[in-house]
């Protein structure tokens, strides 16, 4: 089951591993094992179309970007592909009736996480 912890560290970023407590994902992207999966890096580069986006960010916003960067090694568009993902996945879970929540390791729900939309 993949898991991405939500403990904010000292500087109130999400820490992106090692800690506790954790978001979990419950179900995998859908049509991922049909090969459709978010992750670019699993297919050949032929098999992918590349569009460009240009965002404006709040300085704070991009501040918090550069900082998941650091703390991640993963770039930008990393970042915000796995953040679209994320947000695609609470849109999916919703509609199915899910919900996704804030563990503690043995599965102890602390929080629900609920996406402004």
């Amino acid at each position: 089951m993949p898991i991405l912890n939500a403990a904010p560290s000292d500087d109130g970023l999400p820490r992106t591993r090692g800690t506790t407590p954790e978001l979990v994902l419950v179900k995998p992207n859908a049509g991922a094992e049909h090969g459709e999966g978010n992750d670019a890096g699993s297919r050949s580069p032929e098999d992918v179309s590349v569009k460009r986006l240009n965002v404006n960010l709040p300085v704070l916003v991009w501040q918090e970007l550069t900082q998941l960067c650091v703390r991640t090694g993963k770039n930008m568009t990393e970042i915000v592909r796995l953040g679209l993902s994320l947000v695609a996945l609470a849109i999916n879970e919703k509609a199915a009736g899910n919900k996704l929540a804030v563990t503690t390791p043995d599965g102890t729900v602390i929080k629900e996480v609920v996406l402004p939309l």
